[in-house]
Formats: structure tokens, sequence, C-alpha cells
């Protein structure tokens, strides 16, 4: 299987308003951090999207 690189992204679990989609968590990590001072929201959900690109084998029915 193939496929692209995972994709970060970081949400309040409070108001739902989220990070924004990221090849790294660095970004995502920083808006919690930032949105956490600025609301006092402490719970958030990390969300790691993974791509994949299956093949079927030559002469594989």
């Amino acid at each position: 299987m193939s496929g692209s690189g995972p994709i970060y992204e970081v949400e309040c679990t409070t108001c739902g308003r989220s990070s924004e989609a990221s090849e790294g968590s660095a970004g995502p990590d920083a808006w919690a951090l930032e949105h956490a001072d600025r609301t006092g929201h402490t719970g958030y959900r990390n969300i790691l999207t993974r791509f994949s690109r299956a093949s079927r084998s030559a002469g594989t029915p």
C-alpha cells in the first residue's frame, strides 16, 4: 500500500472550533495552546488522517 503522509488537526471539545489541517503537528498544537489561553477551554481532540492506496497484484482476479 502507498499513500501520502499524515494530516494533523486539533479540535476543541468545548466549542468545536478547530485548527487548520497541517502536514505536521506543531501548527495544530500551537493553535490549541493559543485557543486555551484565549478561552480557558482545556479539552481537545487530536485528529490524524492518513490516506492509503491499495493496488492488486498482477494476475490477481
